[in-house]
């Protein structure tokens, strides 16, 4: 096992890497991501780290584990939600996607560190750009990439849905028959209108900015359908006409229950 040092964009990156044969031919296989060079610099847990490894390596006889000091590892526990992706066939699904458009990099790839991203640590995605090198194991991802897919998601938005749709049904035996649907939404951190974004009733308590609604369609165990944005002074109403069309048009869904939540208030 050694340490090898890539370059990526403008920053140089440390690896873990061992050497292993295949076929008579020796390749790398990476152990673990640790950090971009100029984060691991003068980095005081970097070198606790480093100095204990140092310990362990010279085969003591006895180790307390209470003695190791805290360190920043690369995170691995995207592993998990890998296993979804690929039981719902995203990495083929977008790859087909992808092989329509003149593209060379990989929209599967892209998208799933999207993905981790805003599910392990939600932010921007110039921040999750520069955090990439933090899961073990994934390739780096461009950031012009990033902002490139975003149209290409949006334009096979419905295409991934029914395909999602599908392989749900197949998975779990699931026959649709009760949709649950909600309405919420979402906020800019600006006051001027613009397209989608417009100024209307927020229900996270900032009618100052400008926001987008969203309605969402899941099933009855919660697993997600299908979802629809909206220009941000579209009354809840209105956005439910568009969902069952939706459902009966893409998803062959004809039968729908509406259930609706009343509030009332009890006056002495």
């Amino acid at each position: 096992m050694f340490i090898k040092i890539t370059k990526f964009s403008k920053y140089r990156y440390a690896q873990a890497v061992e050497s292993y044969r295949q076929n008579g031919a020796v390749k790398h296989r990476v152990l673990l991501n640790l950090d971009r060079l100029d984060i691991i610099k003068n980095n005081e847990s970097y070198a606790n780290f480093a100095r204990r490894l140092l310990e362990l390596s010279n085969a003591e006889a006895s180790i307390d584990i209470n003695s190791i000091l805290e360190t920043e590892l690369s995170n691995w526990g995207y592993v998990v939600y890998k296993k979804i992706w690929q039981c719902f066939d995203l990495d083929k699904i977008l790859e087909n996607i992808a092989s329509k458009t003149k593209i060379s990099y990989s929209l599967s790839k892209t998208s799933f560190l999207m993905a981790i991203s805003h599910l392990l640590a939600p932010s921007s995605k110039l921040a999750a750009y520069n955090s990439q090198a933090r899961y073990t194991g994934l390739e780096p991802v461009d950031l012009n990439n990033i902002y490139r897919s975003l149209d290409i998601l949006a334009d096979s938005k419905e295409k991934i849905e029914g395909k999602i749709f599908d392989i749900n049904r197949n998975l779990f035996n699931l026959n649709v028959d009760v949709v649950f649907y909600d309405a919420t939404t979402f906020s800019f951190s600006s006051c001027l209108a613009d397209g989608l974004k417009d100024f209307g009733y927020s229900k996270e308590g900032k009618p100052a900015k400008v926001q987008v609604v969203m309605g969402l369609l899941i099933d009855c165990y919660g697993r997600p359908i299908g979802y629809e944005i909206f220009v941000g002074n579209t009354f809840d109403g209105k956005t439910l006409s568009y969902a069952l069309e939706s459902l009966e048009k893409r998803f062959g869904i004809r039968k729908v229950i509406i259930v609706l939540r009343q509030r009332y208030s009890i006056k002495d």
